[in-house]
């Protein structure tokens, strides 16, 4: 017998959908009926609004499926989920979700964190680096720059993974307001 399909709103995974990018999970109707499978598109803005007004789903474990665990990754697969990581985060931060922001928020940070704790000296370079971002992305680069260093300085100084957590997240979100007008 197989599991039955648990789905959420899309409008709280909205983040994970890049506009003119090729779909990483499927969107489903209301009634749960696929309506653009993994690998299409949505095309524009308009589209994405509509799917969210309409209250478009996605399928939770096919979700699930398609997210990377930078504790398993290569090395060299590594800058590469830092760029993935860092434009979910700025998606997010450019949305406005409601009650499902603190999930949502803590969704982005998870593969973040990882990757922090992964290899915290290329966690340092992100912050070094800062290059091979779109402009757009500023708030959302320094918010994780921002979170890597309090990650980092939580760590030297004993905090628990909650109090990381929770500097992270206050760095992530930081200039919430104006994610916009940096871009």
């Amino acid at each position: 017998m197989s599991e039955p399909v648990r789905l959420a709103p899309l409008a709280v995974y909205q983040h994970f959908v890049g506009v003119g990018s090729p779909l990483a999970f499927g969107i489903r109707d209301a009634e749960g009926r696929l309506l653009l499978a993994r690998g299409q598109v949505v095309g524009t803005a308009e589209q994405l609004e509509l799917l969210l007004q309409r209250g478009a789903k996605v399928d939770l474990a096919e979700l699930q499926s398609t997210r990377r665990d930078p504790r398993k990754l290569r090395p060299d697969e590594l800058p590469a989920c830092w760029r993935e990581s860092i434009t979910v985060a700025a998606r997010l931060l450019r949305v406005s979700l409601g009650n499902g922001f603190v999930r949502a928020l803590d969704e982005v940070a998870a593969p973040l964190l990882q990757l922090i704790a992964r290899d915290p000296d290329l966690a340092i370079f992100q912050v070094v680096r800062q290059e091979g971002m779109a402009d757009f992305q500023y708030g959302a680069q320094h918010g994780v720059h921002a979170g890597i260093a309090a990650v980092l300085a939580a760590r030297e100084l004993g905090a628990s993974a909650d109090e990381s957590l929770r500097a992270f997240r206050a760095a992530l979100t930081m200039n919430l307001s104006v994610v916009e007008l940096q871009g």
